[in-house]
């Protein structure tokens, strides 16, 4: 046990979380680690009379923009941010309900840095979005667009493909095509800075526009650069990428009792973060820091404990369940108890808020959450001694008692040297851990960014200490213990405990490490390119400018991961999927002169009908298989994920899309196309109220002249003549030209 006891009194308390929080903001504003392509944050200057004015920064963003006129609200401010001042400018409609405008201008150079326009859906949930223009279209918009605002950079600049991304049909909000430059420096690629357009798909509108341009003093010459092989070689013979346990995010919600999948997979190295090779040296970049906290296991927001009802009402098996488990939890004093083994409450807090609730990876596990404050009373009689915290909180497992963590305040050190140092404040942490969690002591490993961390920490009177979890000698990143020791008072102010119990898979059947960084050079070739390197403890100075080899993926593809998986060698991506699965755009290039030639490409830019990858076979017909696919996807705004043939015939069935019995490689006639389109659209009980319509065709029966009356006022078919036909086999052309009509009228 520790005491919370502090000798000085003249200091102010802040908590270690919201410190850190605004010391990783301040000290790594979107940059990345080592060799990564980040900013480095530069001391403040001295404030001096802007060359810009605000009315001249109104102007120029005036003259570019349409700005709504019912964004009467405006409001502005001066930022400081990697070295450059701007004006911070907002426009808004007066109930803050309609959306929003904002725009940066750089006050010395009156340059637009950053354009958003957002504006607010008022329709809830899923939309149909059928895009008004194409690619090519949004394309010359952004150009026209960096012209105007950048063209002293446009030597500069070099035009990137575009994303392959798809573009849903159905989606929550609007969707934007992304445009973006990259610069050139000395010709060599600078992917950290650039320009980036996002035009939206519907009215060519810009959405966004970004601009990051870093001033550029000491860059290194291109000369006696080593060759790409030779970078090559030192990738292989560099651990830069390191066998790790992995869980991906979830795709839905886990089920009671059920635990997240664990994966065994190639990750880069925190140690080699970048993958990056100093093209002058030879030598790989090393990183001093990683992504710190990135095994810390957050908690969710917790709901009030489920109790039972004294009314005689009936409770279904789930509710039982949580009543059971209820009925096991531990109590509120018995979770401040299980605190106070370890943590000693000061006499002037008091327990002003707990809370019940679900925390931690499992879906299943309970978390008491426990919040004091200083006393009202000692506020009101002036007795509470500004030397005592006034707040601190702490977690509880609900089931065992066990302490997941807490955080408590601790003092700005101001002038005064710390009383320990690193190593010192380790020990203090590493025995906490022996006493608290001694099996697990046996299972951690210091991260190998403390290094720098515990100077990013030591400057705020502090020391961290990150460490993860080991499991059969391989790291899992994903849980672990974060501690933080006062390096004043010598006590522990934050601690936090993540751990589940999961089923980790055999190391047994991996792929060796140079295989998988063959399959990686081989989807992301090094590139020669200038990139800034961050410097821990230089806060003053900006980030260094590094001529590189670093791996980046090969245009037009849609390969954008670092996650391998250890037994296959394919790319992942977070959620654990093959990106080899997930839905790309498809740009057909056999419909030059099909009917169809709108739509069809119009769905492959969804990602849909994909079976052949960018041709379309438009004449070949259509398979029950690949149109509930392409239903499917079309519902879900995005590709559907690998798939039986049985399991998508039974959807559609669900779906009440499909009420015959069909085989998945059957083709489909004219008549039970139309059926299926009309169920899709929910219009079946319309349809057979035949007594409504007129026969639009001359060959239909009488029991299917609504549901042809439908698809003819729909503008289903490209029929020309009065018949119908409805034995006709329904071409790929045909059905994508019909999805389409469709789906401009799903409700």
């Amino acid at each position: 046990m520790f005491s919370s006891s502090r000798k000085s009194t003249s200091k102010r308390y802040l908590t270690f979380s919201a410190v850190f929080i605004l010391l990783w903001q301040l000290i790594f504003p979107g940059a990345v680690w080592a060799g990564g392509l980040g900013q480095a944050l530069g001391s403040p200057t001295t404030q001096k009379e802007p060359a810009v004015t605000l009315e001249k920064a109104i102007s120029t963003v005036k003259d570019n923009f349409n700005i709504p006129q019912e964004y009467t609200k405006f409001s502005s401010g001066l930022n400081m941010d990697n070295q450059r001042q701007s004006w911070s400018l907002n426009w808004g409609p007066p109930d803050q309900q309609g959306g929003n405008f904002s725009a940066q201008v750089d006050v010395n150079t009156g340059e637009i840095m950053s354009m958003n326009n957002w504006k607010n859906n008022p329709q809830s949930g899923q939309t149909v979005q059928i895009p008004a223009i194409q690619e090519s279209e949004a394309q010359d918009i952004a150009v026209k667009l960096v012209k105007n605002l950048a063209s002293s950079k446009l030597a500069e600049l070099q035009l990137m493909p575009m994303d392959d991304t798809n573009i849903p049909l159905v989606n929550y909000g609007p969707m934007g095509y992304t445009v973006h430059w990259q610069r050139l420096v000395n010709d060599i690629p600078f992917p950290n800075d650039g320009i980036t357009v996002q035009v939206n798909t519907l009215d060519g509108e810009i959405m966004s526009y970004s601009m990051n341009w870093t001033p550029l003093t000491q860059i290194p010459a291109a000369k006696g650069v080593i060759s790409a092989s030779k970078a090559q070689d030192t990738f292989l013979n560099t651990p830069m990428l390191e066998l790790q346990y992995f869980t991906p995010v979830p795709m839905r919600p886990l089920t009671s009792g059920e635990k997240p999948d664990v994966k065994l997979v190639y990750q880069m190295n925190n140690s080699y973060p970048s993958g990056a090779i100093d093209a002058l040296t030879g030598e790989p970049i090393k990183a001093d820091y990683g992504n710190y906290y990135g095994g810390k296991g957050g908690y969710a927001g917790m709901g009030s404990a489920t109790t039972a009802d004294q009314h005689s009402v009936a409770v279904t098996p789930a509710e039982q369940t949580e009543i059971d488990k209820s009925t096991q939890l531990i109590s509120q004093d018995e979770a401040v108890a299980a605190v106070k083994r370890w943590v000693s409450i000061p006499d002037t807090l008091v327990l002003r808020g707990s809370s019940l609730g679900t925390g931690g990876i499992s879906e299943d596990s309970r978390v008491w959450n426990l919040n004091w404050s200083g006393s009202e009373s000692g506020s009101e009689s002036g007795n509470k001694p500004e030397s005592q915290p006034q707040y601190m909180s702490a977690r509880v497992d609900a089931a065992t008692g066990e302490l997941l963590g807490f955080d408590m305040p601790y003092q700005v050190p101001g002038n005064d040297k710390p009383v320990i140092d690193s190593k010192q404040a380790q020990t203090i942490a590493e025995d906490f851990i022996k006493q608290i969690q001694p099996s697990h002591f046996q299972e951690i490993k210091l991260s190998d960014e403390n290094n720098l961390m515990s100077k990013v920490y030591s400057n705020n009177g502090t020391q961290g200490f990150n460490y993860y979890r080991v499991v059969n000698g391989i790291p899992y990143r994903g849980n672990g213990i974060n501690i933080t020791v006062d390096s004043m008072s010598k006590e522990i102010i934050s601690y936090n405990l993540s751990w589940a119990n999961l089923e980790f898979p055999s190391v047994s059947g991996i792929l060796d490490s140079k295989q998988v960084c063959t399959t990686l050079l081989k989807a992301e070739p090094l590139k020669l390119m200038y990139t800034q390197v961050y410097n821990p403890g230089q806060y003053d100075n900006p980030a260094e400018i590094h001529l590189v080899y670093q791996p980046m993926p090969v245009s037009g593809t849609s390969i954008n991961s670092n996650i391998l998986d250890a037994k296959t060698g394919e790319f992942l991506d977070g959620q654990g999927q093959p990106v080899s699965q997930m839905p790309r755009a498809y740009h057909f290039t056999d419909i030059g002169d099909n009917f169809a030639q709108k739509e069809i490409a119009l769905l492959g830019q969804a990602g849909i009908f994909g079976e052949y990858q960018d041709s379309f076979h438009p004449d070949e017909q259509i398979t029950v298989s690949s149109l509930l696919k392409a239903m499917l996807a079309v519902t879900n705004g995005y590709g559907t994920p690998a798939q039986t043939d049985e399991d998508i015939i039974k959807t559609a069935q669900q779906q009440g899309w499909l009420t015959e019995d069909m085989q998945p490689s059957a083709t489909i006639d004219r008549e039970n196309f139309t059926k299926l389109m009309i169920r899709y659209l929910k219009l079946e009980s319309v349809a057979k109220l035949q007594d409504t319509y007129q026969a639009p065709y001359s060959d239909v029966d009488k029991d299917f002249i609504g549901y042809s009356a439908l698809a003819h006022g729909i503008g289903m078919f490209n029929i020309e003549g009065g018949t119908f036909e409805s034995g006709h086999i329904m071409t790929r052309s045909e059905a994508a030209y019909a999805l389409v009509k469709a789906l401009m009228f799903r409700p």
